[in-house]
């Protein structure tokens, strides 16, 4: 791991042998020379592309909700809508997004028990 790109950018080293980050601050410098590694452009251009695809996916869908008055679909479309939107403009930007995952497992931790002590 010595020497390698992140490691000389973040320390400060001109040749690879000088490289003397430990094994934890290197997983950082990799981190960050990744992070780094994106032009505005590139960020702009990703931007534009997730609002596009949130635009069509409501073209599609939202005016035959509207037409057929299915309000409560309406509203958990847009409710789910917003929030894929927010967190993919979070990553976009490089914003600490919380794990959709987490919130997952926290929810259904409960409720998995509860069902095996029901059953079992």
């Amino acid at each position: 791991m010595a020497g390698c790109r992140p490691c000389l950018t973040i320390a400060g080293v001109s040749r690879p042998d000088e490289c003397f980050l430990p094994p934890a601050r290197h997983q950082q410098a990799v981190f960050r020379y990744r992070r780094k590694d994106k032009t505005a452009l590139g960020v702009l251009l990703m931007i534009a592309l997730i609002i596009l695809a949130f635009l069509v996916i409501a073209y599609l869908d939202a005016p035959a909700l509207w037409q057929k008055k299915e309000w409560r679909e309406l509203a958990v479309m847009g409710i789910v809508w917003s929030l894929g939107l927010a967190l993919s403009l979070g990553l976009a930007f490089h914003l600490p997004v919380p794990s959709p995952a987490k919130m997952l497992a926290r929810f259904f931790g409960p409720v998995t028990s509860w069902l095996t002590r029901l059953i079992g």
